[in-house]
């Protein structure tokens, strides 16, 4: 966009992830529990994973003061101090202070 070796905030992306995994095998029928994780990529190219829990909560990585909240219409919203918000899409929607 700026140039080679040029970055803006504005390509952080967040990515939904869906694993499913086997939990028990009931009279040959296959029961899964499926785990969803969101991965946080920032403009620096690091990673963080937010993992959701059965009551649709998002917990953020140790260490992280942010937060990912489910928005209407399948969007997220990533917000942390002096960060821009994103949807799951990536297109920043406003900026928290």
């Amino acid at each position: 966009m700026f140039g080679n070796g040029w970055n803006s905030n504005c390509n952080s992306t967040i990515t939904k992830v869906v694993k499913s995994v086997l939990v028990l095998i009931v009279n040959g029928n296959n029961n899964y529990e499926f785990n969803t994780s969101y991965i946080l990529k920032v403009a620096n190219g690091k990673r963080y994973e937010y993992k959701e829990q059965k009551d649709g909560s998002i917990i953020s990585p140790a260490g992280r003061f942010d937060s990912l909240q489910k928005l209407r219409k399948g969007n997220y919203a990533w917000s942390a101090k002096m960060e821009p918000r994103k949807t799951l899409i990536g297109r920043t929607t406003d900026t928290m202070d």
